[in-house]
């Protein structure tokens, strides 16, 4: 797992152990799509006593997104080929883009073509990661090409 990927899930608070629950899936997931995913993003939540829970896996490729549903405790994880989103959605509370704060919430919901969903959300200084995936990599792929 590249030192960009784990700068970021160091910078959301990630425990060692979780860390390495995550490079668990990045290696297999390239061991099956036989490439290295390009980015990858973790939903988080925070709890009702202030601690922060983790609770999907994400990671892409050119025209790929990759989830681990609830990936500290199962082992249940789908691809799909996004070459083109049809629908997304943002959800914002006490965020403005590129000045999260604690306080700051996200949520993006998307379809691809084929008809899977996805629902991303985020806390904290996550909010600028979700939107920052968002715009470089869901908007383009919903935008037909010239």
């Amino acid at each position: 797992m590249n030192s960009d990927f784990t700068d970021y899930l160091t910078e959301i608070e990630m425990p060692g152990p979780l860390i390495e629950r995550v490079e668990y899936f990045h290696n297999l997931y390239t061991d099956l799509i036989r490439s290295e995913p390009e980015r990858v993003f973790v939903s988080d939540l925070i709890q009702e006593d202030g601690s922060r829970s983790y609770d999907s896996l994400w990671f892409f490729t050119g025209s790929e997104v990759m989830e681990a549903h609830r990936f500290l405790d199962a082992e249940s994880f789908d691809l799909d080929s996004a070459s083109k989103i049809t629908y997304w959605r943002v959800e914002k509370e006490s965020y403005t883009v590129g000045s999260a704060t604690a306080a700051s919430r996200m949520r993006f919901v998307f379809s691809t073509e084929g008809g899977s969903t996805g629902d991303l959300k985020a806390t904290g200084s996550n909010c600028d990661r979700l939107w920052t995936l968002m715009k470089e990599w869901f908007v383009p792929k919903s935008i037909a090409a010239p």
